[in-house]
């Protein structure tokens, strides 16, 4: 091996043990654990026992009469439950870019509308660090 490329490792390897590594990101917690502050919620039509609309107009954002949207104690941790009675949204007020959410799910027993008939199965994607 010559000197120069010698030499050339040698200042590449010194160079990287002096740089510093990039700062591990840390989570951010978007959910107290103590109720809804920090969400929006939105419901859609509300349906039938069948899963059809039973009107056209919209429950709309943060009206919740029959409680869809709750948090509650699962497993000894609170949790945010979603009874899924009908089509609706959960919208966090914080704008956010270039993340990955870190979650955890569980299906509930009770079917609604036209949930109540038997699927293939569901699909869900997490995305984390």
């Amino acid at each position: 091996m010559k000197p120069t490329y010698v030499f050339l490792l040698l200042a590449c390897s010194l160079f990287f043990c002096f740089v510093n590594p990039a700062p591990k990101s840390k989570w951010q917690v978007i959910f107290n654990g103590k109720n809804l502050k920090g969400w929006d919620t939105y419901l859609g039509r509300e349906t039938d026992e069948n899963g059809r609309a039973a009107n056209n107009t919209p429950v709309g954002f943060n009206i919740d009469p029959r409680g869809v949207y709750t948090v509650v104690k699962e497993d000894g941790k609170p949790a945010i439950r979603i009874s899924g009675e009908t089509w609706g949204a959960l919208i966090t007020k914080q704008q956010f870019q270039n993340y990955h959410l870190r979650l955890q799910f569980k299906w509930g027993k009770v079917l609604w509308g036209q949930k109540r008939k038997p699927t293939l199965g569901a699909a869900v994607c997490c995305t984390t660090r």
